[in-house]
């Protein structure tokens, strides 16, 4: 699938957190330089959008489940969205949520099957 796909299908998904929990919706989604696949998205759901990266999330039909706990998301720096993240920001928001740990989420997510495992 093509990232102009991937941004299609993320913009307005529900987004999850590690929990399975709705914690907003996606309003943008911002690509990597090198790649040009998503790398991040700003989730509305709070009084400000909140950056987080898809790094380790799951997608299934409209939904995004983040590896990350709602209060991580909520507590994430002030990044302003505009039409590029600067380096420096992205670089404060990976210092961020890279320091968090991450726990993987139980039961299977989206409800796999058991035998997909």
């Amino acid at each position: 699938m093509d990232a102009l796909s991937v941004i299609g299908g993320a913009l307005g998904a529900t987004v999850l957190d590690r929990l399975g929990e709705p914690i907003g919706r996606v309003d943008q989604v911002y690509l990597d330089d090198v790649t040009g696949a998503p790398s991040w998205v700003t989730v509305r759901g709070w009084q400000r959008p909140v950056f987080v990266p898809l790094d380790g999330a799951l997608v299934a039909e409209d939904q995004i489940r983040l590896r990350y706990d709602r209060d991580v998301i909520a507590g994430s720096p002030v990044v302003e969205p505009g039409a590029v993240l600067g380096a420096e920001d992205e670089a404060r928001l990976g210092e961020y949520y890279h320091s968090r740990p991450v726990i993987v989420a139980e039961p299977p997510i989206f409800g796999l099957p058991d035998d997909a495992a």
